[in-house]
Order: C-alpha cells, then structure tokens, then sequence
C-alpha cells in the first residue's frame, strides 16, 4: 500500500533535468507530505509522447464515497474500472520517499540511497472534466516486508518515458523493486 509519500519542491529542477521537461516547476508543487485527496504535479504524456507535468487529484472516487488510493500489479489488468487507465493514461509521480505504519503504529520512512527520486508508477482517470490517479502497489521486498506487505511500483529516471508511453506493460507490473533504506519516526498516539 502507499497512503502518503512526501515531496520537496526544491527537487523540482532535478526532475526536469533528469526528464527533459520544462514544466516541473516550484510554484505548482506541493511541498511536505502528501496525501490521498492533494493534487500533487504529476508526469503524463502530452500526446506527442513528450512528458509534462499537471496537478492531478490523487484518488479514484467510488461508488461508496471512498477514495481508491492504489491498484494492485497482480490484478490492475483485469478490474472494469482500471482498465482504461492502465492501458492508455498511464503516469509518473514524483515522490522523495513512502511510509508504512508497523503493527506497533510507528511509521515508518523508505527511500533511495543518497535522497534519489522514487518515479512512482500509476495511471489516472479522466471523469466529468476532473482528472484522477492512483499509485500502482506491488508485493513488498525484503527491505519493506517487516512493515508492509505492499510497496509502491517505481522506475528509474531512465523508465519514466518508457513507462508512460510504451505499449508492453506486462513486463513493468512483474518487475522486482530494489531494496530501500528505513528510518522510524514518531509513533502515532491514539485518543480513541
């Protein structure tokens, strides 16, 4: 699973150099943590198979009123609703690193070595002119399975274009996801 991930903007000219995109700016990203229900700059293809960057709603609404946050590698080709977004509106979300919370309720932080970006994958919906996206999860690692038994899919920069253009999909949804570094932080307090 992947509920919150967090973002700097000052990474926002890395991105861009990294991905040849002019338009990753500061002004329109969030900055922090973030969280299903944000919209957070996104990377998407332009039509002409160049990238570029919007804001984009993170979640799916359902008919229940509850977001649809993830999709799972191992069945996102086969649900109704996915299926349009995986095959054709697939996107790129730039994150600095994910947290999981253990069975003690501490969370817990993953990321790359030396502060790397996660290009995590997704893909979005477009519903009565609003655009949506969910981040695609895959089985947990050795680095993450402690925690979690879910991790977020990501690429690296070199995979993004590939990722979000190319039509073979079947092989970046098996694909093992390298370890990660963790640190714990604070535990969460419950009054309830």
């Amino acid at each position: 699973m992947c509920g919150r991930f967090f973002w700097k903007k000052k990474k926002c000219k890395e991105v861009k150099e990294e991905l040849n995109i002019s338009d990753f700016s500061e002004e329109a990203s969030l900055d922090g943590d973030i969280n299903p229900g944000e919209s957070p700059l996104i990377l998407i293809s332009d039509n002409k198979k160049n990238i570029k960057a919007i804001n984009m709603f993170w979640g799916f609404p359902s008919q229940d009123k509850k977001l649809i946050i993830n999709a799972r590698t191992e069945s996102v080709l086969d649900k109704n609703l996915f299926y349009d977004g995986i095959r054709k509106q697939r996107c790129i979300i730039p994150a600095l690193s994910f947290y999981e919370w253990d069975k003690d309720k501490i969370k817990v932080t993953f990321s790359e070595k030396n502060n790397k970006i996660l290009y995590l994958a997704g893909f979005y919906l477009i519903k009565n002119n609003n655009s949506y996206f969910v981040i695609l999860t895959t089985k947990a690692n050795n680095s993450v399975i402690n925690t979690h038994h879910r991790m977020p899919l990501f690429f690296e920069a070199k995979k993004v274009k590939e990722w979000i253009n190319g039509n073979n999909i079947e092989e970046y949804l098996s694909l093992q996801m390298p370890e990660l570094i963790s640190s714990q932080s604070y535990k969460q307090l419950s009054f309830w």
